[in-house]
């Protein structure tokens, strides 16, 4: 097995929701998070799928403000902008944005199989926190799936099984199956791979202090 091996097995777990038909997808969401998309909408929130460099921009300065804000010490998680537009040429990829009198507030990456749509990435702006950018963008990408005639949107990931988080608070209200796939790492270098893990500990408490 790979822990005989040396992997390490870490459980993770993930929201995965069926796209049976939107009116099923809707219902299936909290109450809280319906009333907040509906309002969204009703205020003047727009939504667009261009592939347009424009979006693809917008989305990338977006979820960098927001990977830079919540670790310092980490490297931007996501991959360079030539990668994503190179992304964007291919089939089954796409872009979901959200605009709010001509700026875009919210977006997100996503990419797509004859089953499954995965949503990769999405971010919204702060300052637009009161229109619920995130939850508009999530739901229109899973309209995308219903549209696309897929079975299952696939929230990529919620987190480590046990460890309440909340990204995964956020997810868990739009109705989908918490399942555990977990995950086998393994360390070529494992005194150094601790070592820096410690100085990244210090130096992000040394960050919040």
């Amino acid at each position: 097995s790979f822990v005989a091996k040396g992997w390490i097995y870490t459980p993770k777990v993930n929201y995965l929701i069926s796209l049976e038909s939107k009116e099923a997808v809707f219902s299936r969401i909290s109450k809280s998070k319906r009333r907040e998309i509906t309002k969204a909408l009703k205020n003047g929130v727009e939504i667009s799928y261009e592939k347009s460099d424009e979006n693809l921009n917008a989305i990338y300065n977006i979820l960098s403000k927001i990977f830079k804000l919540n670790d310092q010490t980490m490297t931007l998680p996501i991959p360079d902008l030539r990668f994503l537009n190179r992304l964007m040429q291919m089939d089954q990829t796409g872009l979901c944005v959200a605009r709010y009198q001509g700026s875009i507030i919210a977006g997100g990456v996503f990419v797509y199989d004859d089953h499954t749509i995965y949503h990769w990435f999405r971010g919204g702006l702060r300052e637009y926190s009161h229109l619920s950018p995130d939850s508009v963008v999530d739901w229109s990408v899973m309209e995308f799936g219903v549209d696309k005639g897929l079975a299952i949107y696939d929230y990529m990931g919620a987190g480590r099984k046990g460890w309440e988080n909340r990204m995964r608070t956020f997810k868990s209200r739009f109705g989908g199956e918490l399942v555990e796939n977990g995950m086998y790492s393994k360390a070529s270098f494992p005194l150094a791979f601790r070592i820096e893990n410690k100085i990244k500990r210090m130096i992000k408490s040394s960050a919040i202090l």
